[in-house]
């Protein structure tokens, strides 16, 4: 197989890694400048080291590859105290491969089936790490650069595109507002759901052939961030998520016949009166009945299948993994 197969701008790639040994000197010590090198190594062996009689061939050993990584990586913090955090290095190997798919995106004129398949494959790796992984630390898990990633991935292979809801796209795109909805959901670290927010109230607005079933998952994880918000009275948190409730009772204000069934909301105000009316609202008996009866079935349709099966799918590849690691003697 060619360099120019499977390549991408190492040009402009080795700038960004330049500029991360730049956030590490000014950030840490040795041990941080020793761990970005480290992981700098695994990827571009990762990465550079494709192998395969076909195309399709080498982008599946990636993939493999990189679970055995990861998995060698896991188990040996089990047993060892290592100079950082597993989650953080498995954070680092899926940022420099997306990244790596965008400067490969960026010199192609048109995207491929190849090119397609493995950013899907990356984004499975990122709704594992940010959705389905249990690490108690956020920050280890994303950042702004995986973030920025994610959404260059969307934007790059117009994910979001009217008419794309099935097969490829519309599980990408259901992998994207999961993890976009985690971000947007976390408290302790309000710049991540600035961005996740931004995004998701943006989709919402130019979405005009969105599902219903679609928007019903909206509103219902929607909700929930804005119940636990004001439990904990953060109003902070609870400003950056109502206006996509807000763009989100709009769009379904007619499908749903809100003014029947939610006479007393009031969708006529924006802005702060809007805020303080969504407040009083949204505890009421009327909109409790409402999310049960209405909202949950439809959310409960757009999740059933695909979204359902990625935690048992992602089990199944993690043991394959770890197995495979045991019998090359990896671990």
């Amino acid at each position: 197989m060619s360099d120019e197969e499977i390549s991408f701008d190492m040009e402009h790639f080795n700038t960004e890694l330049d500029n991360m040994k730049e956030e590490v000197t000014r950030e840490g010590g040795k041990e941080e400048e020793l761990v970005q090198m480290v992981t700098n190594i695994i990827f571009t062996v990762l990465w550079r080291g494709k192998t395969g009689r076909t195309r399709k061939e080498a982008l599946a050993g990636l993939y493999n590859n990189q679970g055995l990584a990861i998995a060698s990586i896991n188990m040996l913090a089990l047993n060892n105290k290592l100079y950082t955090s597993h989650a953080l290095l498995k954070r680092k190997l899926t940022e420099l491969c997306i990244q790596a798919i965008l400067s490969d995106l960026s010199g192609k004129q048109a995207v491929n089936s190849e090119m397609v398949q493995l950013a899907r494959q990356m984004m499975e790796n990122a709704y594992d790490l940010v959705v389905l992984d249990d690490h108690e630390d956020f920050r280890k898990k994303v950042s702004e650069p995986l973030l920025d990633g994610i959404l260059g991935i969307l934007d790059g292979f117009v994910v979001f595109q009217e008419g794309q809801i099935d097969g490829e796209w519309g599980e990408m795109a259901k992998m994207a507002f999961d993890i976009l909805l985690e971000c947007a959901e976390n408290s302790k670290d309000l710049e991540f759901c600035a961005i996740a927010t931004a995004k998701l109230h943006s989709l919402v607005q130019t979405r005009q052939e969105a599902s219903i079933e679609e928007t019903g998952f909206l509103i219902y994880r929607t909700n929930k961030i804005i119940q636990d918000t004001l439990k904990r009275e953060d109003t902070d948190h609870y400003a950056f998520i109502v206006p996509i409730m807000k763009a989100l009772l709009d769009k379904i204000k007619t499908p749903l016949e809100l003014t029947r069934a939610l006479p007393s909301l009031n969708l006529r105000q924006s802005g702060c009166e809007f805020f303080s009316h969504f407040q009083e609202h949204c505890i009421t008996e009327d909109w409790e009945y409402f999310i049960n009866k209405k909202i949950i079935p439809l959310h409960n349709t757009f999740t059933a299948g695909f979204l359902k099966t990625l935690r048992d799918k992602s089990n199944i590849y993690w043991a394959e993994c770890y197995e495979e690691a045991k019998v090359k003697n990896i671990l």
